[in-house]
């Protein structure tokens, strides 16, 4: 309202109106800013009271654990009953996964039944639904919770699919029920040589094939690791592919020739019996001649022991 040379706004604004508090602050402006020569602003509206912050609700853990496959490796989420569980479930994620795959985020409840089971029972199945989701493609997923073990996701071909259900089943307590929405994955696109290769080398940069400590074993750690080469494999059906061994250099040169060579021939076992054709592959052993790290160190030598997949030349 105009009187004279004085401009009166009034009105009323809601305390705690986020909307009401910006009007406020658009008005205020206005009126400070505003050129209006020899008229006096008289603004007579209270200022209304910021909204009240909420308190940020914590989120409650789960009764039970969730393990995830991702793009980068495994998530894992939910509660351990113990430090130790917690730690040794995060190792062998680790050897399944690779260091940088990782994302631990188990909390651990010490000596509490989670999803009603105790240490040793939790134990087991944590560590067969790890290796389970192991063996699946991304998006793969094993559940906890009083409900059951719920199981999603692809696995890389049949012969895995059969090998995870029989494992988990026999890993499951008498009182647990198994849901299971498990197939074997779609194929994926065919690539060209060089791109099944880089395919191939990626997946050896984040993680190892491991083996039994002196052996030419496979280590059950590694079966998702190489399921999933196998269905890189099947995407450049027409390459043959080199499987090299190699190995650091302990112990003398003659058994660590054979060393890798035996080790060679346990992977390419492995290839085949999953469906691959022995006419793609050749096993190849080369000792403690081609290092990629220095064998002063625990870690150059980790680094030299290792399993390659080299596309061949046609």
């Amino acid at each position: 309202m105009l009187i004279d040379d004085r401009l009166t706004v009034s009105g009323a604004l809601e305390d705690g109106n986020a909307g009401h508090v910006a009007l406020y602050k658009a008005i205020k402006e206005k009126i400070d800013t505003a050129d209006l020569g020899v008229i006096k602003p008289d603004l007579q509206i209270s200022q209304p009271k910021e909204p009240a912050k909420a308190e940020p609700v914590e989120a409650k853990p789960i009764d039970g654990f969730a393990i995830k496959r991702t793009a980068e490796g495994v998530d894992l989420v939910g509660l351990v009953p113990s430090a130790d569980i917690k730690t040794a479930i995060n190792g062998l994620a680790v050897r399944k996964f690779g260091s940088s795959g990782v994302n631990d985020n188990l909390m651990v409840q010490e000596g509490e039944l989670i999803a009603g089971l105790g240490s040793e029972e939790y134990n087991q199945l944590a560590s067969a639904a790890l290796q389970a989701v192991s063996r699946l493609g991304i998006g793969g997923q094993a559940s906890l919770s009083q409900d059951g073990l719920a199981m999603t996701g692809g696995a890389f071909y049949e012969g895995a699919l059969q090998k995870l259900q029989e494992a988990l089943r026999s890993a499951l307590p008498a009182n647990l029920s198994l849901s299971s929405e498990l197939s074997v994955a779609v194929p994926g696109e065919a690539v060209n040589p060089d791109e099944c290769q880089v395919l191939l080398r990626s997946a050896l940069e984040k993680n190892t094939i491991l083996f039994d400590s002196g052996k030419a074993s496979i280590s059950a750690d590694s079966f998702g690791l190489l399921d999933g080469l196998i269905y890189t494999a099947h995407r450049c059906p027409e390459s043959k592919i080199q499987i090299e061994g190699h190995t650091d250099s302990d112990g003398d040169n003659f058994a660590n020739q054979l060393l890798s060579e035996k080790r060679a021939g346990s992977v390419v076992d492995y290839l085949i019996e999953a469906g691959l054709s022995d006419e793609r592959l050749e096993p190849k052993g080369f000792g403690e001649t081609n290092p990629v790290a220095g064998n002063d160190t625990a870690e150059g030598k980790a680094k030299n022991r290792r399993i390659e997949f080299v596309i061949l030349a046609q």
